[in-house]
């Protein structure tokens, strides 16, 4: 058996490592800790920017950014070669988009949003969490004043989660004339555990 066939859900990861490979030849760790980095600095400027939507108090915000750079986990993370950096990353991207979209009706916003949530997804197929919850919001505040950016950013979702989280396996699947299958068992996941 491949690795694929008992670990689909690693396949958009193995596409991301593609491109890159594709992109710069003889590739090795350290290309894929700049990427990382950029991809942290993308997140811290994301958390900065929501905190400053959210608790616009000054007061707050400074100490949350202390605590974010004194969080070291998030920093050693960018060494981690397995795609959560870049997926955390662009999930809160993601929400600092949703939340401009939502305030400021601009398509380039969910556009922008969609994206790195598909993205995010492609790397680690966790961030569906993300995507739930944010629906289940949503939907919550769908219910109390209907708009039709809420039904929008809904639809776009799910839609993007469907495709980014279904698109490289089939891509694998298509290239290799060969299906994978369903992989290793949820109970597999729990023993290891």
């Amino acid at each position: 058996n491949s690795y694929l066939s008992l670990w689909p859900f690693q396949s958009g990861l193995l596409l991301y490592y593609e491109l890159i490979l594709r992109i710069i030849p003889n590739y090795n760790v350290v290309p894929m800790e700049c990427l990382n980095w950029c991809y942290l600095g993308l997140g811290l400027i994301s958390f900065y920017f929501l905190m400053r939507k959210w608790f616009p108090e000054e007061r707050v915000i400074t100490c949350w950014s202390i605590l974010l750079l004194l969080c070291w986990p998030w920093f050693f993370y960018v060494n981690f070669a397995y795609g959560e950096m870049p997926s955390i990353c662009l999930m809160v991207f993601s929400t600092w988009m949703l939340t401009n979209y939502l305030e400021h009706h601009k398509w380039q916003y969910f556009i922008l949003a969609l994206l790195s949530t598909g993205l995010g997804i492609l790397l680690r197929k966790n961030l569906v969490i993300f995507v739930i919850a944010t629906i289940l919001i949503l939907a919550v505040l769908c219910f109390q004043s209907f708009r039709k950016e809420y039904l929008f950013t809904i639809i776009g979702l799910i839609a993007v989660t469907a495709f980014f989280s279904t698109f490289p396996q089939k891509l694998y699947e298509l290239r290799a004339n060969n299906t994978m299958g369903s992989g290793v068992s949820a109970y597999g996941y729990i023993a290891m555990g």
